[in-house]
């Protein structure tokens, strides 16, 4: 009797973070469409009640992150970022951990331009710097990620290292030749 009642109590409780993992999915949905229409303020409370419900679903942290990048938020933007990635930990996880990596090496880099523009060369450095080592990271957790192979010989090539560059560039181009056309926009 005692088994029967815990078995009972466990499938209650499975229901109960079913239920709630249902609602985190419904505001993370609403999230989503409120994001594709430029709705960010309201996207990131959609996000926030999604992870008040369920705290470890990864993809939360990293769209609503990308909402803090169109805010012009960095440092709130880094944070949920980071947060995915340690939420995304699984082996399965790798080629999502990657695209998280890449929207914080973009976050990065798009800060290291900023202080270019600003003449703030050290700032500018140290940024691009923590861009390529985001981007070299996402490359190492899913080797077949083109964008990110793309875009970490592009922050090589602004911090003058060509030659590592151009060698990224001879092994994606070939299977990627609609890259050539990036190339043209190659903001170094």
């Amino acid at each position: 009797v005692k088994q029967a009642l815990a078995d009972m109590e466990e499938r209650a409780i499975g229901r109960e973070q079913s239920s709630e993992e249902n609602l985190a999915r419904q505001s993370f949905r609403k999230a989503m469409e409120m994001l594709k229409i430029g709705k960010i303020d309201k996207a990131i409370k959609f996000f926030d009640e999604s992870e008040e419900r369920w705290p470890a679903y990864f993809e939360v942290y990293f769209q609503r992150g990308r909402c803090y990048v169109l805010k012009n938020d960095p440092r709130a933007a880094e944070s949920n970022f980071s947060d995915a990635i340690k939420l995304a930990s699984g082996k399965k996880e790798s080629k999502t951990r990657s695209k998280i990596r890449m929207g914080l090496a973009r976050l990065y880099y798009g800060e290291a331009k900023v202080h270019f523009k600003k003449g703030r060369q050290a700032e500018y450095e140290e940024k691009l710097l923590m861009a390529i080592e985001e981007a070299k990271r996402a490359v190492e957790e899913d080797p077949k990620y083109a964008d990110a192979q793309f875009d970490l010989a592009k922050y090589l090539a602004a911090f003058n290292l060509f030659a590592e560059a151009l060698n990224i560039l001879a092994k994606i181009i070939p299977k990627n030749p609609d890259f050539v056309e990036k190339l043209d926009h190659f903001d170094v």
